[in-house]
């Protein structure tokens, strides 16, 4: 069930950005296949030979428990899909967006312990881009990038690195360091962040914008400061601070934050950084999104809304674009449930 679990498959690491993804051994790889991280083209690609599939281990169910990972047995195969909902649970629709009892499906299984984890997939690391997606909003800022790609934000000190006080705090409210999505499908344009599967090299399809979103990076300061984060959401942005005393890591995702309102952020500029102090150093800046669940043009629509009758669950399989799961089948008695997998 990739990108979860994969059977035999290959690594490609693209030479350029040095970012890696996995695909399915037995998907021949086209001449014009990009890197869906930078866009170069498959001349600066290294391909693994073929791997061996993810061994795991299933054991007999002794309760049902949402995002657990299920080996259900249909048409004489075993397939495994992820559980999400369970009799009695109201399944619905928002545009093509699945809601289970009023909750989002990711945001559902985000709160609960998933023994294998959600997939998420990396938009964007900064330390490995010469040209950085990340640019300050306003033009005389106290951010600047380093020779090393850190982010260094020194109050009162302009990009030119001499003193240029901002001048009143209003302007210092307003300085945020600004990450800027860029489409390897739009010749680098600016876009928001979409739901592609860079293990699907033989899938052609539309593409939607996600906006469960995370922050990944090191905070470094010599005195107390304080980072706030803001993250664009369809359902209201976000915001999240970090108290940055020293050198920490942190992580930040639509889970953890609060909703805000006055936020510099939108579709094609999800996510914003500020500091309250007066010195600090971010690096190793990396974004990435958590997997989306939505139904496809072909699902019936039609079924919706559904109340999960006694003795069937609700299940979806990780590759959301082509999974075959409860979204084009019939709901999975829990008769044909044959084990879940620990991993």
């Amino acid at each position: 069930m990739a990108p979860s679990l994969w059977a035999a498959h290959r690594s490609i690491t693209c030479n350029q950005c040095q970012s890696d993804w996995k695909v399915d051994a037995d998907v021949s790889i086209p001449a014009s296949c990009i890197c869906p991280y930078c866009g170069h083209s498959r001349e600066s690609f290294e391909i693994s030979k073929r791997l061996i599939p993810d061994v795991v281990q299933s054991r007999p169910i002794t309760d049902l428990r949402i995002g657990q990972l299920l080996v259900i047995k249909k048409d004489g195969r075993q397939h495994v899909k992820r559980l999400v909902a369970l009799p009695g649970d109201h399944v619905t629709l928002d545009g093509s967006r699945l809601f289970i009892n009023g909750e989002r499906v990711e945001d559902r299984l985000a709160q609960v312990h998933c023994t294998v984890p959600l997939p998420s997939f990396v938009v964007d690391r900064d330390s490995n881009r010469q040209q950085t997606r990340w640019e300050p909003l306003l033009e005389r800022s106290q951010w600047n990038r380093s020779a090393q790609r850190q982010w260094i934000a020194n109050v009162g000190q302009g990009k030119s690195g001499v003193a240029e006080p901002l001048g009143d705090e209003a302007d210092q409210h307003d300085d945020w360091l600004c990450y800027s999505h860029r489409s390897v499908h739009g010749h680098g344009q600016r876009s928001p962040i979409l739901d592609d599967y860079p293990g699907n090299l033989d899938l052609q399809r539309k593409l939607f914008p996600v906006d469960r979103l995370s922050l990944t990076g090191v905070a470094e300061s010599s005195h107390p400061s304080k980072l706030i984060i803001g993250l664009w959401s369809e359902q209201g942005n976000r915001s999240a601070e970090i108290q940055v005393d020293g050198k920490a890591s942190f992580h930040i995702n639509f889970a953890t934050a609060e909703p805000t309102g006055g936020l510099p952020v939108e579709p094609q500029r999800p996510i914003a950084i500020r500091i309250e102090g007066a010195h600090v150093t971010l690096s190793n800046l990396q974004v990435d999104r958590l997997i989306e669940y939505r139904l496809r043009p072909a699902d019936d629509r039609a079924i919706y809304p559904l109340t999960i009758p006694a003795q069937f669950v609700f299940v979806l399989g990780d590759n959301v674009p082509v999974s075959v799961d409860s979204r084009d089948y019939e709901l999975v008695s829990i008769e044909s449930l044959a084990g879940v997998i620990d991993r």
